[in-house]
């Protein structure tokens, strides 16, 4: 019964994923049909459309659009890549499949046989390398407004959870209190995941997966009452979107332990306001009242003013 449970919650997601894919593309038939230029048009994905918005607290896309066209030369490639790639995800979705970014990459990996203005045989790859893969993919949640887990396309575990907390996934029931020495693998569609009971005062974020260890051995989250995460140095998308499930559903204030370095606090910020790739997810993935645990700078140094002088000492 239980598995059967499951299924039908990964069955309304695929449903729901497959009809927003459809309804999306089908367009360019409709546009085919009235013999206009096929055309895609989305936000673009771009530094300078990328804002602060700053009553939300987050990193977003702005309003500045972009088209796709078939009949283009400079875009005729994309618009290939886009709509193949939106196939082979629509046609994963009715076939019950999970695949990778990584099996998406190589479903869709093949050479176009044409003929040129000459008459002379060419061949075009659809795509070269995965980031041209992996690009089309965010392309897609932009058009649709899914994410990449809401289509059932995984990546690699990467986040750890250990803490007084029950979860239900696949069926099953996981106390990530009772993981030995190891921790629960944060799965990488962290909205199926069915969060049973919680016991904990605050999660603690740790940057560092050895610093975690070392926290774990200590038994830091049983005698702080705490949910201990670790995102291995950059953060995935999964662990980001558990971490703000636990803070907006659960209501437990966001710790972050980061290096006092640039690279431990842009780690910090991707969790507080998102990141600059992924801005257009920012509402569902970034934590705004996250906040920073650590040694900064000001602590070691001292406050300054802009002439460098002590103006509170350390």
């Amino acid at each position: 019964m239980s598995g059967q449970l499951y299924y039908d919650v990964d069955y309304k997601q695929r449903l729901e994923a497959a009809e927003t894919l459809h309804r999306t593309f089908v367009e360019i038939i409709e546009q085919i049909k009235r013999k206009e230029n096929p055309t895609l048009i989305f936000p673009k994905r771009t530094l300078s459309n990328t804002i602060y918005d700053e009553e939300r607290k987050l990193l977003l896309l702005g309003p500045k659009k972009q088209k796709r066209k078939f009949l283009d030369v400079n875009e005729a490639r994309k618009f290939m890549q886009t709509l193949l790639m939106a196939k082979i995800i629509y046609e994963a979705l009715i076939n019950n499949e999970y695949p990778t970014i990584r099996d998406l990459y190589y479903r869709g990996k093949h050479s176009i046989i044409y003929y040129d203005h000459k008459g002379r045989r060419r061949e075009e790859n659809t795509w070269d390398e995965q980031k041209e893969s992996d690009a089309i993919i965010r392309d897609i949640e932009v058009l649709t407004g899914l994410l990449r887990e809401d289509m059932l396309i995984l990546s690699k575990e990467k986040g750890k959870l250990v803490g007084k907390i029950k979860l239900k996934s696949g069926g099953d029931v996981i106390d990530a209190s009772k993981m030995g020495h190891g921790a629960y693998a944060l799965e990488p569609t962290p909205d199926l995941i069915e969060i049973l009971d919680v016991d904990a005062d605050f999660v603690l974020v740790v940057e560092k997966d050895a610093v975690f260890q070392q926290l774990h051995r200590y038994r830091f989250w049983e005698k702080r009452r705490a949910l201990l995460i670790t995102s291995a140095g950059q953060p995935d998308r999964a662990t980001r979107r558990f971490v703000k499930r636990l803070n907006e559903e659960c209501g437990l204030p966001v710790y972050v332990l980061t290096d006092a370095d640039p690279y431990g606090w842009y780690i910090y910020s991707v969790f507080k306001i998102g990141s600059i790739t992924l801005s257009y997810e920012s509402e569902k993935l970034a934590t705004p009242k996250a906040r920073f645990l650590g040694v900064s700078m000001t602590d070691i140094f001292g406050e300054r003013d802009n002439k460098g002088r002590i103006i509170k000492q350390p």
